[in-house]
């Protein structure tokens, strides 16, 4: 009876045990498909959020080509008098080469005419005209092609 009593303990402990495998192993399978799916969810964020930022930058490029010349303002964002010098905001996407003339504003009053020395990506270098200087160039005045025909920069028309 014993004997009975400890084949059939024994039986239940080997289905106990299958069943601790086979769960076990589901288990263990359920846990890697979760981390392939975390890491394919992780890998697809990166890349939606590199093209949100690739689209972004295509659509401010697009925006920032279809401007007219004459629509294109930019500032002045440092200044060194010792070398007569100063950094705009402004690029090649805004119409600016070597040699651009630009007219720098300040409360509607020109402050100078200056031409670019060297145009970067979102930056460029010009120099004041020293003949054409009035004020000192400062951070933040408003800058604006030189053109030809009447143009509308600090506020009023002015013929150049």
């Amino acid at each position: 009876m014993v004997n009975r009593h400890l084949a059939r303990c024994q039986r239940i402990l080997a289905l106990v045990l299958a069943f601790a495998v086979v769960g076990w192993g589901a288990f263990l399978h359920q846990r890697l498909q979760a981390e392939e799916f975390r890491d394919r969810a992780i890998d697809a964020s990166v890349d939606k959020s590199i093209l949100l930022s690739r689209l972004q930058h295509a659509h401010d490029r697009v925006a920032r080509l279809s401007r007219r010349p004459e629509d294109v303002r930019g500032h002045v964002l440092a200044v060194s008098k010792t070398m007569n010098l100063f950094i705009i905001d402004l690029d090649g996407d805004d119409f600016l080469e070597v040699g651009t003339k630009l007219r720098v504003y300040r409360a509607e009053k020109r402050v100078t005419i200056a031409m670019t020395e060297k145009v970067g990506d979102r930056w460029s270098a010009a120099r004041s005209i020293e003949d054409t200087r009035h004020l000192d160039v400062l951070v933040g005045d408003e800058v604006c092609l030189e053109m030809d025909r009447p143009l509308r920069c600090g506020n009023s028309y002015e013929r150049r």
